[in-house]
């Protein structure tokens, strides 16, 4: 494996599309206001920022968690995937400044947003956007032990990024475009839940208090349950009130797949619980953007 490459798996790209598919809802909602090569260009620009975004998130949790004393060679999430630091591939250092950097580019695209169409949201949101990856564990209020990891998820995935992604290529600040990217939120926060909820044990004995921690086991496969079927029964009642045009509900393909994951973490909760999830969680964002693309083809 080169150099490059092993650096970019230290990001964990598995986790990238997520972040596409939450950015794409703001995208088609441009879309609607009609085509042109400027919504591709910015489109573009938008959705390397948000993976740039979701890079530095990744990497400071590996480097903060290491810090903290959470993650260490022992740690359930060690085992899946190789950790960056305890595998000796790079040093803390090494990955702060990585982080960092991939931040800072961020930023500096939100920059070039405003400096090229004058639109002040791409400066915006290219703040908003390091500075909800860093307070996930960055900070002495981390998100993640303050038991809102979750909440943030939700937020970030149901509407920040649908809402700025719009903002950015339109230059209008509306809340329509949440509507499509609600249910996906639900599913993002369901990835955070299944990997507190296997961990559990693991980080009560390092001191993280992490949502799942607080409530229990019991209470955060009941919460996992709901993230996991929420974004079905929402679809089906807003395709049935005619907000989600009918062809959204290919969607619901993937929900098969939903219920078999629930019965199974009820049994074991599975120690790659959270690529399991977002395996579902892309799935069902997929093919929720092909059922909007067809209604927009149509149309």
């Amino acid at each position: 494996m080169t150099k490059a490459r092993e650096l970019f798996t230290y990001a964990r790209p598995w986790s990238f599309p997520m972040t596409i598919i939450a950015i794409s809802f703001g995208v088609f909602y441009a879309l609607l206001k009609g085509f042109s090569p400027d919504i591709l260009l910015k489109s573009l620009i938008v959705i390397l920022g948000g993976i740039l975004f979701h890079a530095s998130a990744n990497l400071w949790n590996d480097y903060y968690d290491y810090k903290r004393g959470v993650d260490i060679k022992e740690a359930p999430t060690n085992i899946y995937r190789k950790h960056p630091i305890l595998s000796n591939s790079i040093s803390s250092q090494g990955i702060f400044i990585y982080a960092s950097l991939s931040a800072i580019v961020g930023v500096l695209l939100g920059i070039l947003i405003y400096i090229f169409w004058g639109n002040i949201w791409g400066i915006i949101f290219g703040i908003i956007g390091p500075f909800l990856s860093f307070m996930y564990t960055g900070s002495k209020f981390a998100l993640k032990y303050l038991s809102l990891g979750e909440l943030e998820a939700f937020i970030a995935y149901g509407f920040l990024f649908s809402i700025g992604s719009y903002a950015i290529i339109t230059g209008d600040l509306t809340f329509r475009p949440a509507i499509f990217s609600i249910p996906y939120g639900f599913l993002v926060a369901a990835v955070l839940t299944a990997n507190n909820t296997r961990d559990i044990d693991f980080d009560l004995s390092r001191g993280a208090k992490t949502l799942s921690v607080r409530i229990g086991k019991k209470l955060s496969l009941i919460l996992l349950e709901c993230e996991l079927t929420l974004p079905y029964i929402l679809t089906l009642i807003l395709v049935f009130m005619k907000i989600f045009p009918v062809w959204v509900i290919i969607s619901l393909a993937s929900l098969y797949r939903a219920l078999k994951t629930i019965k199974n973490f009820k049994e074991k909760v599975p120690s790659n619980a959270d690529p399991l999830l977002a395996k579902i969680t892309l799935e069902f964002g997929l093919l929720f953007l092909i059922g909007l693309a067809i209604s927009l083809l149509i149309l």
